[in-house]
């Protein structure tokens, strides 16, 4: 009985700390706070404010300083996290998405802070920009149900714009021709995974033509700056067993940031040699969008790169 006890104990207590984890990992990451002015909207009359991550991770929450206005005809009010067109706009693209009812908010100007959990939480980078867009579940036939969402002049945040959607098109937002920023929080839960090396071609100990290329898989998007001849190496592996780098070879990294292809010559016409082992290594210089290294072994101490081998045919 005492056993049982105590297994049940230590139980209570790795729930309690795995709980206590959850809730400490999301941290606030950008904000605008000052909201003295109130602007209406709805889904007729979306409304969104750009903002720049300062890290990367998933985006799991935001909050919104704002009141609903009227009858409770407009519904919940819907935030969505988008990527941004070319123009810096909106773009449709929607990374993560969630909801808060109408009751969360206030009917006396100015409102308050709402916080609004993303069902679909949001993976953003450190230095990019993206925008929260905010609109209502129903539109009022009459226009008589509406949210204001608290707002300042004069660009109080520097790292993005207040945008509003009129006509199908989004336009920044200003007051009488004064810019402004809308009120918002952002939080995180910061990336602080190694990356590691997942399927690789040619496999382990595999026997390929002369011709064949080198592909590695990571298991996250990596920084393109960290993907290079430097990172991702090969080599010749001599009888004495010595190595002998192959120094034309070119390293690409897909635009998705998951696999690097490295091509032992480049535009040369060269083919691997007969019967030859060749060793490749990705090294820990290789980052992820978070700036974390490969870690491909975490059970041993300090960071591992990937190594493996293969041999040529004839």
């Amino acid at each position: 009985m005492r056993r049982t006890v105590l297994l049940l104990s230590v139980m209570a207590t790795m729930i309690l700390l795995a709980g206590s984890v959850a809730l400490a990992a999301s941290q606030l990451d950008q904000e605008q706070t000052e909201a003295p002015l109130s602007v209406g909207m709805d889904a007729n009359y979306p409304m969104a404010q750009t903002f720049t991550a300062g890290v990367s991770g998933s985006l799991d929450k935001v909050s919104v300083h704002a009141y609903r206005v009227g009858t409770m005809e407009a519904g919940d009010m819907l935030v969505s996290i988008q990527t941004l067109d070319e123009s810096g706009l909106p773009s449709g693209t929607v990374l993560g998405a969630g909801s808060a009812p109408i009751t969360d908010f206030s009917t006396n100007a100015p409102g308050g802070w709402v916080d609004i959990s993303l069902t679909q939480p949001a993976s953003v980078s450190a230095g990019k920009s993206y925008a929260i867009v905010t609109s209502t579940a129903s539109a009022s036939p009459t226009g008589a149900s509406f949210y204001g969402w608290g707002m300042a002049y004069n660009d109080p945040y520097p790292g993005g714009d207040a945008y509003d959607r009129t006509s199908g098109q989004w336009a920044v937002r200003t007051d009488n021709g004064v810019p402004v920023d809308f009120a918002f929080k952002t939080f995180v839960v910061p990336d602080d995974k190694a990356p590691r090396v997942g399927r690789v071609q040619p496999a382990n100990g595999e026997t390929v033509r002369r011709g064949a290329s080198v592909t590695a898989n990571f298991s996250e998007a990596m920084d393109p700056a960290t993907i290079n001849g430097s990172t991702f190496k090969l080599y010749k592996v001599n009888a004495d067993k010595s190595t002998t780098p192959i120094t034309n070879a070119v390293v690409t990294l897909g635009p998705d940031g998951l696999k690097a292809t490295l091509d032992p010559f480049g535009t040369s016409s060269r083919s691997l040699r007969v019967n030859t082992t060749y060793r490749v290594v990705v090294t820990t210089g290789a980052r992820d969008l978070a700036g974390n290294a490969l870690d491909q072994n975490p059970r041993k101490k300090g960071n591992q790169p990937k190594v493996w081998s293969f041999t040529t045919g004839r």
